[in-house]
């Protein structure tokens, strides 16, 4: 879904998400938060860093990175979980390009 927007400096929207936990739909605010160079088991890609964030202020945020050519991949992701599944994060880095 990410990789389609139009994505670029001081981007903002709203995306509706499937949240698989609560069997819902939720809104979440996606903002553009800047440019990072990030170093994964793939190589080293320039990526802008977007924030996920739940509008309804519970958890189930996000900071995802993304290269900024399109179309746009997803590099690192780093997801909060929830309280149920015992809270924390969970990072998933790009390992190989084919």
């Amino acid at each position: 879904l990410v990789g389609a927007l139009p994505l670029g400096p001081a981007y903002r929207t709203t995306l509706r998400v499937f949240d698989f936990q609560t069997q819902k739909s939720r809104s979440m605010s996606l903002a553009v938060a800047g440019s990072e160079s990030v170093t994964v088991p793939a190589g080293t890609f320039d990526c802008y860093k977007l924030e996920i964030k739940p509008i309804d202020e519970e958890s189930g945020g996000s900071t995802v990175f993304v290269n900024k050519t399109d179309p746009h991949v997803m590099i690192r992701g780093i997801f909060e979980l929830p309280p149920q599944a015992g809270g924390g994060s969970v990072t998933a880095d790009l390992a190989s390009v084919k």
